[in-house]
């Protein structure tokens, strides 16, 4: 048995070396199977809704998904949403959506127009705005902003910043990131459930207000935030991605191994989540292999996916 396996190692490597179109289409083959099998739907349910995979435990329509608060809707139009939310991508720990923006605008009477951002989850779901990957901005000549949120046990977490430049120089709000004058950004608490984003004015913007009429805030995906000019884009100021980390159930590794619903598959490492005073656990491949931890084979070796 042995020497048949060893065999038939090295004619499959010979056929390769032999037939380099015939190695390359293997190859893609392969890499395509590991990439469908990672964005694997459970079977029989709809594998995307719009240009979005839907992999497990996340799922469309009953009975797709681990359940309902990873059951993502899809509308007529495509358009997958969660929460109410556009959803813009899905990995085997987080799930990125569209957040809204706050703004508070000033005329040259002072009156001022404002919209308040707030973003809630229903208490029992497995989910936290990933505090490694948010941060709160703040984008303003003559503003602090501050969001009022809660974790999973009811405790209140408070963020703040404030935001000004110059009145002279015009090119406050034109760098790169958040530079310091004309934008400040901060951490977000970590285990936040929600949140409510508010603005104020330090002057009324009566200073600024031949360069800064508008002041922005919100809680979103630091890296896609690049240029203070990204405000200027109308669909940029009405949402803006935000990243949320997910668990499944409320019980720790050890307690869920012994259970009829515990997900993790072959060739996956168990880990306990530790976002905030949030329960439950997370599925991934181990090292070398390549697959969806949470759904049925589970996660698969290159090697064997060559010989089979």
């Amino acid at each position: 048995m042995y020497l048949h396996a060893v065999l038939l190692l090295f004619f499959s490597r010979l056929l390769l070396l032999a037939q380099p179109t015939l190695a390359k289409n293997i190859t893609a083959n392969i890499a395509n199977k590991t990439y469908t099998g990672f964005l694997g739907a459970k079977p029989g349910c709809q594998q995307k809704c719009g240009n979005l995979s839907v992999p497990y435990p996340f799922g469309i329509g009953a009975d797709c998904s681990f359940g309902p608060p990873f059951e993502i809707s899809c509308s007529n139009t495509s358009e997958p949403s969660l929460g109410g939310l556009k959803v813009l991508s899905i990995s085997p720990t987080q799930v990125r959506l569209q957040n809204f923006v706050a703004s508070r605008c000033y005329d040259q009477a002072g009156n001022v127009s404002t919209s308040s951002a707030w973003a809630q989850l229903p208490a029992d779901w497995p989910f936290t705005f990933s505090d490694e990957v948010n941060k709160f901005t703040v984008v303003s000549c003559d503003d602090y902003g501050q969001t009022l949120g809660y974790s999973q046990d009811g405790g209140i977490l408070y963020t703040a910043c404030g935001s000004v430049c110059s009145i002279s120089n015009s090119t406050d709000m034109t760098g790169v990131n958040c530079p310091g004058i004309g934008c400040c950004q901060t951490d977000i608490p970590k285990g936040l459930k929600s949140f409510n984003v508010s603005l104020l004015s330090f002057d009324n913007h009566s200073q600024v207000l031949s360069k800064d009429k508008c002041s922005y805030a919100f809680v979103g995906e630091q890296d896609n935030f690049l240029y203070l000019s990204d405000l200027s884009n109308s669909n940029f100021k009405n949402r803006v991605p935000i990243v949320l980390d997910y668990a499944i159930g409320n019980k720790s590794c050890v307690e869920a191994q012994t259970s009829t619903e515990y997900l993790c598959q072959l060739n996956t490492s168990c880990s306990n989540n530790t976002d905030g005073g949030s329960e439950g656990y997370r599925c991934s491949c181990k090292d070398g292999y390549k697959g969806n931890p949470y759904l049925n084979p589970g996660c698969i070796g290159l090697l064997l996916a060559m010989l089979f």
